[in-house]
């Protein structure tokens, strides 16, 4: 006999994704995103050259040679988008499972710098590249954030919005002030899922708006819907040395490629 599938009902979700799966997804969209402008765009279409432009505008002319290239780091840029919601609900479930602050905060501190010269190196074939920094100093800013809002509570509901608003407002402008990569919207994304964490449709919402500014990214948000809210301990090692390595492997390629 057939089997009769169990009924729907709201709020249960039909699929979901461990945290295993969730940081899974997340790295192999850190990976297109560094092949995309390492190996694609610098080193086979080196758009970081003088005159690239105009020599891929040339190429990409019907039959022309750089036409699959240019089309699959748009696709594998595009596809990488998908990864902040992810990476920012990560931080989030870490940060609030986690009972050791200081060792999840010390973590991102030595991620955020052992990543830099070979997230230099990947982004703009350069040692050291200060027009721009990684992306790990906007999670260590919003980890930092959430840290400061639970350790401190204001005596009153308003002064305690207040205070929270306050501490945001300085996260971001270290993130404009240091050049952080989408330093925003991973300050905004956790600081959403922990302070909306109550009304999952206000979470949903909001996520899609924040990132409407990288399209597709709202798409991401997809992913945090089917998370299960299940976080395996110390799972989330392995990242904090997968990061730094797949940029500095695909810095390499990138130079070994472009000659």
């Amino acid at each position: 006999m057939a089997r009769r599938l169990p009924p729907y009902r709201p709020g249960v979700k039909l699929f979901r994704l461990s945290g295993e799966a969730l940081q899974w997804i997340g790295s192999v969209l850190i990976c297109l995103s560094s092949f995309s402008v390492a190996v694609l765009q610098r080193g086979i279409l080196h758009l970081d050259e003088d005159g690239a432009l105009e020599a891929v505008s040339e190429a990409m002319k019907p039959g022309g040679e750089a036409m699959g290239w240019a089309t699959a780091a748009v696709f594998c840029s595009l596809a990488a988008t998908l990864a902040i919601p992810v990476f920012c609900k990560l931080l989030y479930e870490g940060w609030k499972h986690t009972e050791d602050e200081k060792r999840l905060l010390l973590r991102l501190v030595l991620c955020a710098v052992i990543s830099e010269i070979p997230y230099d190196l990947a982004m703009s074939g350069k040692i050291f590249d200060w027009s721009t920094q990684n992306p790990v100093w906007g999670l260590l800013l919003a980890a930092v954030v959430l840290t400061i809002t639970r350790r401190w509570r204001m005596k009153t509901t308003a002064a305690n919005c207040v205070f929270r608003a306050v501490i945001v407002v300085a996260a971001l402008s270290w993130a404009l002030l240091l050049r952080v990569y989408m330093g925003a919207l991973l300050i905004l994304l956790p600081v959403l899922f922990c302070f909306a964490a109550q009304w999952k449709w206000i979470t949903m919402l909001g996520g899609v708006l924040i990132t409407l500014v990288q399209f597709p990214a709202p798409l991401g948000m997809l992913f945090v819907h089917w998370y299960d809210e299940k976080l395996e301990r110390g799972s989330a090692k392995l990242f904090y040395i997968f990061y730094p390595v797949q940029l500095l492997v695909f810095g390499i390629l990138a130079i070994a490629i472009s000659g």
